[in-house]
């Protein structure tokens, strides 16, 4: 149950780190008070990873909701003592931003309101990100594994998320898995965050609300991850763009800051690099999709400032801001990545035709399903239509971001170049994440065909706009409230009773064998509510966690014999037998 108190917990978790951040040095005056907001939600968020990443350094801190308390508690003071005198200045919000705050809070709502039917996360990755966030609740600092969980080493994952959720579970004392859901779907409520800034700051203001509506209301995504259970990119992509904004104004405005307050100068290189790690702690491949952007943003930057004669000078703060991020990520990276090239040595010792017959069941991705995992037939028609304008008018936003979602494809078919290292993500993965670029290229296309309209009659086009705006986020709200994919909810009420009933009559190292499905040759997945008994009882299962790929090769390799009898038992009497030999105790 959300209390007062409990709301008051998630208010202050993902607003005082950021407004303390940007109330030191005054740098909120440079945006309008809704930009403040959600730079202040965007630092908020960036905090939590950094600061328990960065607590590993320190092996006997423990980050209970005492000190948590007590860190919200400065940050409360350090803000009203700065903003004693413009504490009325946030506030005033033109028409406009009234609006968009309303959409903001429509989209928080609609995430929010499902979830007393919807209890317990639903599909494959919520378990484990559930025993995340109890692990580090319960531990008060990130796990380097699984255990008790599992034997699971986690350099290659990334843990930024359960900062949060684990955060919010202490501060709440809510379970696990409603803090999770709770939080993530929050996040979720903010995904329009970043497309609304960078419309508003390069475009304007009717198109950073026409971008915003999309993506929170009438885009199905990223809606469906509630149903998909994808809350670690959905995070990371809950920032991406207003970092991606903020990296490029300093780039941009090197030059002004550089000969500025070096103080401000200092901070601001703080915190846009803290953003850029915190990407990265939150999801390591969105990181990459966002390199692709801010790859070609900086190219774009070169190529202009080299045809203009000024010299490359915008690779000077772009290189100081790589290398103070990858200072901070550095904790991470370097572990990370080493465990990842030795994961990908089996497939790069493939031929390129083994490899491309063992990669095409995970990385291809049939172009007829992105309407069911991307967007909407109307929707793409309607993006299409938005590309040719940004085309013909030579809008520049526009075309950065139909070049970010070209680079996007291109990425998600590494693959196809047979080199195992580069095949880092699939393009199903990148699909489900182009509500941001298609938001941000209707909304161009929505103020250029307003600054086409005579100035006379303009006014009444933006009130059209607006309203039709409105009209088809309610419209779309709705939608995103009715929608549901029931089977990939597995947790019922009979099966909290049949946990209960496991808890108090079976021994704590019984071995459970659940309906399982192989994901893949080597991952399996439960298919009921069987799959979430280590959560509920603290027992083993035979399906383990999707973060098993990731486990020893004895633990892996042992796991898929129990899930291959398992599966087989619906058809084979005999593999009882088989479990029986490997040790498990109950089906």
């Amino acid at each position: 149950m959300v209390t007062v108190t409990n709301l008051v917990s998630l208010i202050s978790v993902f607003l005082l780190p950021g407004w303390a951040a940007i109330s030191i040095t005054g740098i909120w005056r440079r945006w309008a008070p809704l930009q403040r907001w959600i730079v202040a939600i965007g630092l908020s968020i960036s905090f939590y990873p950094m600061l328990f990443y960065w607590g590993r350094l320190f092996p006997n801190l423990r980050l209970g909701s005492h000190k948590l308390s007590a860190i919200l508690i400065i940050f409360t003071l350090i803000t009203i003592w700065n903003l004693r005198k413009d504490w009325n200045s946030q506030f005033k919000f033109d028409r406009l931003e009234w609006v968009a705050i309303a959409v903001i809070g429509a989209t928080i709502f609609t995430r929010l309101i499902i979830l007393p039917d919807r209890p317990i996360p639903a599909w494959s990755d919520s378990l484990h990100h559930t025993l995340l966030t109890d692990i580090v609740a319960t531990s008060g600092r990130l796990p380097i594994t699984l255990e008790p969980f599992a034997p699971t080493p986690l350099d290659m994952y990334h843990l930024g998320l359960f900062a949060i959720t684990g955060t919010i579970q202490q501060l709440t004392n809510l379970q696990a898995h409603t803090a999770l859901l709770i939080s993530v779907q929050v996040l979720n409520g903010l995904c329009g965050l970043g497309v609304y800034f960078v419309l508003d700051r390069l475009s304007g203001r009717v198109g950073a609300i026409v971008g915003l509506t999309i993506a929170g209301l009438i885009s199905f995504q990223p809606a469906w991850y509630v149903n998909w259970g994808r809350f670690t990119q959905l995070s990371a992509q809950v920032i991406l763009l207003i970092t991606a904004m903020l990296t490029y104004e300093l780039i941009k405005k090197w030059k002004d800051v550089w000969q500025g307050s070096r103080s401000s100068l200092v901070w601001n290189l703080f915190l846009v690099s803290a953003l850029n790690a915190s990407l990265f702690f939150l999801h390591f491949r969105v990181a990459g999709m966002y390199l692709t952007l801010m790859g070609i943003v900086i190219a774009w930057k070169l190529f202009t400032s080299i045809f203009e004669k000024r010299g490359i000078s915008i690779l000077w703060p772009s290189f100081i801001i790589a290398v103070l991020t990858i200072g901070m990520i550095s904790i991470v990276l370097f572990p990370a990545f080493g465990s990842y090239i030795e994961s990908t040595k089996p497939a790069a010792e493939l031929s390129k035709d083994e490899f491309n017959v063992a990669a095409k069941a995970y990385y291809a991705t049939p172009i007829e399903s992105l309407f069911s995992i991307a967007t909407t037939p109307l929707l793409a028609i309607v993006a299409g239509l938005a590309i040719l304008i940004s085309i013909l008018t030579r809008n520049k936003l526009g075309i950065l971001s139909i070049s970010w979602m070209i680079g996007l494809i291109t990425i998600g078919n590494f693959y196809r170049l047979g080199i195992a290292p580069l095949a880092f993500t699939n393009l199903g993965a990148i699909a489900i994440m182009f509500y941001l670029p298609i938001s941000i290229i209707i909304g161009v296309a929505a103020e250029e065909i307003l600054h086409k309209i005579p100035n006379a009659k303009r006014q009444s086009a933006i009130h059209i706009t607006i309203t039709i705006t409105v009209l088809l986020g309610i419209l779309g709200g709705y939608r995103r409230v009715v929608e549901k994919e029931e089977y990939r909810y597995f947790v019922t009420e009979a099966d909290i009773i049949a946990m209960n009933w496991i808890r108090e009559n079976t021994p704590q190292n019984a071995l459970f064998a659940v309906n399982t499905v192989m994901w893949m040759p080597t991952i399996p997945h439960g298919t009921d509510g069987g799959y979430w008994i280590p959560y509920f009882t603290s027992r083993q299962t035979t399906a383990g966690t999707m973060l098993s790929g990731l486990g020893p090769d004895k633990y892996q390799d042992r796991l898929v014999r129990l899930s291959l009898a398992a599966d087989r038992l619906a058809t084979e009497p005999g593999a009882v037998e088989e479990l029986c030999n490997l040790g498990v105790d109950y089906v």
